[in-house]
């Protein structure tokens, strides 16, 4: 009997086996696999396989000792206890398969198998004496029986999963903390971590030290978190230590003193006051170079007091001896302290300057850099020192610093502003683009973005934001635009057709109205405004109505008629004079006449004109006065009079000579 054996990682196993012989086909047994899924803790998944074989088929078979077995890889938690195993058979062949059971060679007793003639099932129950551990990676399940006849097995298996060890969450990492000022300790607080069972439940547990105990400098102390469930100790720990930072104290450090050697001596015994260090943790040492009362020859000679604590922290104060008989070492030419950016595309710098040089009035004056010209400097701070000896042992040292700043910022390549129309019928469109390329020339760190390829953009302008930062602090923002455009301008209907009409009577304008018309668009109409209303009073002449549909994206729409009031009615002119009879003023051929000039109206405005005006002068004889009302739509109306100025004066002789008397010219008989 063969059988294929499947497993499932479930408290109870469900397991249904279909198999073939030679010469069957496919089609004799069909099977379904429903595939298992984790719910989570306190959920249950499930696992079924259902097979349905044809019985019956008029095959022969041949019984001989044959045997189930099926190799397979941990389908059950490590650790896993079998309990018992429940068979059911179905077959098409009668009788009874005694066999026996056994997991990775080690038997687990005997089973008896029972085949019905009709395809139904009996059942065979098998319970395990002794738990059967199931460890190993791969493991091996073996039926051992008697019969060749198609059948089919259902094997259910119940185990047990013993209880797991307690874990913890939030374990802090070693801490490093400075002494507080003054004092050889500091209290030190953290976030206490939480500790679970296997089933993650909180559970308590105990610790060596608490968050806010007293830490005292030396070394690291280890402080341990203990929790137990079921029997079983979970421990985890991390570690404290206390750093002294402060650095001892050195007082009563005298001034450089100066002294000139005795004549004919190189040498002069140089005294001060005694100098003293404290520290907040103790000393370990305090030296000094030289002592009061030594011998120091001619030049400089620096004393120097180091005093070190018990962390290894020195202190170092110096004065000078200065022995006048010569001069000190000079180093000149000392750089200026040096600020480089790193490399380009590197996290270091090449850093060249102009080495000092050293001179003294003795010989055998030596200068050495702690750093060569041409170095390779790291990211930070770092001091070069060039120190000068002359024969006499004067010691000068000068420095300058090398700061090697990352301002390199990260580079966001590939991006460029896009611009799409928004998708037909709708107020946005899906856009996507290539992720761009993010570099950096040390490390970089954390990369944000606004917005992701194939996100949804609506109309407008989208700006896309990515920020890149290194771990010197530099950061680079690169943006581009995402334009989705509306390109669909909204739609007025119902625009009427041009109007025209008459004023009123006696008015000079006329209400007009009419069907408004409506406006859509494929986004939102945002406004539909008109320059005038249904029923506004319009005055004469034309006037445009103008519709204007606006939408989101600003597509404006315009549609309009016109409106035409027509004034048809003629001025009117009272009050015109009558004919106007004056007398010519004395001695002149004419008259100035006046008169009350007539009044004029219109149901609009009216310009009032005249061929004379009141006042004109007028000659003697009879003229007509006509006066025209014209309004703005060219209608008019005339009235006249006439003025007659009459000569009822005779004429009159004037600068009459009197009586002439002359002689004649020389040689006539006349005068001239």
């Amino acid at each position: 009997m063969k059988i294929n054996l499947l497993f499932k990682i479930l408290p109870q196993l469900l397991l249904i086996v279909c198999f073939l012989r030679a010469g069957e086909v496919k089609a004799q047994c069909v099977e379904t696999i429903l595939v298992p899924f984790y719910i989570g803790s306190g959920g249950t998944a499930s696992y079924v396989e259902t097979s349905s074989c044809v019985c019956n088929q008029g095959y022969t078979y041949i019984d001989v000792n044959e045997y189930a077995e099926r190799n397979f890889t941990n389908p059950l938690p490590v650790g896993a206890v079998i309990s018992s195993m429940d068979f059911i058979v179905y077959g098409i062949s009668c009788g009874i398969i005694p066999g026996t059971v056994s997991l990775n060679g080690t038997a687990l007793g005997n089973v008896t198998l029972v085949d019905d003639c009709d395809c139904s099932c009996d059942s065979d129950n098998f319970s395990v004496s002794g738990a059967a551990s199931y460890n190993t990676a791969l493991n091996t399940i073996r039926i051992d029986g008697n019969d060749l006849a198609p059948s089919m097995v259902e094997i259910k298996i119940t185990y047990t999963v013993p209880g797991g060890p307690p874990f913890f969450t939030g374990m802090p990492s070693n801490i490093t903390a400075n002494a507080a000022p003054g004092l050889c300790n500091v209290a030190v607080n953290w976030l206490e971590p939480i500790a679970f069972n296997n089933i993650c439940a909180v559970i308590p547990y105990t610790s060596t030290h608490n968050s806010g105990d007293v830490f005292a400098v030396g070394v690291p102390t280890t402080v341990i978190y203990s929790a137990t469930d079921g029997g079983i100790t979970t421990t985890e720990s991390f570690t404290v230590t206390v750093l002294d930072a402060e650095f001892p104290v050195i007082s009563g450090m005298p001034a450089n003193i100066t002294m000139v050697a005795p004549v004919g001596s190189c040498e002069t015994a140089i005294s001060w006051p005694a100098v003293s260090a404290t520290d907040n943790c103790g000393l370990s040492s305090f030296l000094s170079t030289h002592n009061s009362g030594d011998i120091f020859s001619v030049g400089i000679t620096t004393v120097t007091y180091t005093a070190e604590d018990n962390s290894g922290n020195i202190k170092l104060e110096t004065f000078d001896v200065i022995i006048i008989d010569d001069q000190d070492p000079v180093i000149s030419g000392m750089p200026s302290n040096v600020s480089v950016n790193t490399d380009a595309g590197s996290c270091v710098a090449v850093v060249n300057w102009t080495a000092p040089v050293v001179t003294d009035n003795c010989l055998g004056a030596t200068i050495t850099p702690d750093f060569l010209i041409g170095s390779t400097f790291p990211l930070g701070l770092t001091t070069v020192t060039y120190t000068a000896t002359d024969a006499s042992g004067n010691i000068v040292t000068a420095s300058f610093t090398v700061t090697v700043t990352d301002n390199e910022a990260p580079e966001i390549l590939g991006l460029a502003n896009i611009t799409v129309n928004i998708t037909s019928g709708f107020c946005n469109a899906v856009v996507t683009w290539a992720a761009p390329n993010i570099t950096d020339n040390c490390v970089l760190g954390p990369v944000s973005q606004s917005h992701n390829s194939g996100d949804v953009f609506p109309a407008g302008t989208t700006t896309v934001n990515y920020t890149a930062e290194d771990m010197a602090g530099n950061s680079i923002s690169v943006s581009f635009d995402v334009t989705v455009v509306d390109n669909e301008s909204p739609v007025i209907s119902g625009t009427p057709s041009n109007i025209s009409v008459n004023t009123y009577v006696g008015s000079c304008d006329a209400v007009v109205t009419w069907v408004v018309p409506s406006a859509t668009d494929n986004c939102a109409v945002i406004s539909f405004t008109s320059s005038h209303n249904s029923g506004d009073v319009f005055p004469l002449g034309p006037t445009t109505v103008v519709y204007t549909a606006t939408d989101l994206a600003g597509n404006l729409t315009n549609d309009s008629f016109t409106i035409t009031v027509t004034d048809n009615e003629n001025p009117v002119i009272t009050n015109v004079p009558s004919p106007l009879p004056v007398n010519a003023a004395t001695g002149i051929c004419g008259e100035i006449v006046s008169w009350t000039a007539p009044l004029a109206s219109d149901n609009c405005s009216v310009i009032l004109t005249s061929t004379h005006a009141s006042g004109s002068f007028f000659p003697v004889g009879t003229m007509l006065v006509t006066y025209t009302a014209t309004d703005p739509s060219g209608n008019t109306a005339t009235a006249s009079f006439n003025v007659t100025v009459i000569d009822n004066q005779p004429p009159a002789i004037n600068s009459v000579p009197g009586n002439i008397n002359i002689n004649t010219d020389a040689g006539v008989c006349n005068a001239i």
